[in-house]
């Protein structure tokens, strides 16, 4: 008889009648945007590359937040991404070079994206669908809140695991 769940269900029902229905839907290159009813939805969409993200993916969500900051409309904020990936970190296929460190640009957009995350003035909800990796962990530690797959996998190595 989960108490809590029933309380947050009935407000949630409360919360639906007193808002008339705002769509808003913005597809960028790489992440699509939705408003409905007061939760805004930011969605990495590059299930081809398991949300791997570009530097342009990156700021483009950060453009997203920092847009909707002051929109008082979005009520609550849900990150995620499309198909069985969150983010699988830094597009690879777009890197010259695989050794030594990221870009200076990626980690800035990185960076960028998670500020703006955080200064999100209300609540902002990581629903990690799949892997978070890199990047795309950053993303998902940035939330208020983060919801993980039924299944949870590490990707780093075990102490002792040769």
């Amino acid at each position: 008889m989960g108490l809590p769940t029933t309380r947050f269900a009935a407000g949630a029902r409360v919360l639906a009648r007193q808002t008339k229905e705002y769509r808003m839907t913005t597809d960028l290159p790489g992440v699509e945007t939705t408003l409905v009813d007061g939760v805004l939805t930011v969605r990495i969409d590059r299930a081809e590359r398991m949300n791997a993200v570009t530097v342009e993916t990156l700021d483009r969500m950060a453009d997203t937040f920092e847009k909707y900051a002051s929109d008082p409309s979005a009520r609550v904020a849900v990150l995620t991404g499309t198909g069985r990936a969150f983010c699988t970190g830094a597009d690879l296929t777009t890197v010259g070079e695989l050794s030594g460190p990221p870009s200076p640009d990626m980690i800035d957009a990185a960076n960028r994206t998670v500020a703006a995350i955080r200064a999100f003035p209300r609540p902002v909800i990581g629903a990690v669908n799949g892997p978070a990796a890199g990047a795309g962990a950053s993303l998902a530690l940035a939330c208020d809140s983060s919801s993980p797959p039924n299944r949870v996998t590490s990707c780093s190595r075990s102490p002792g695991s040769d």
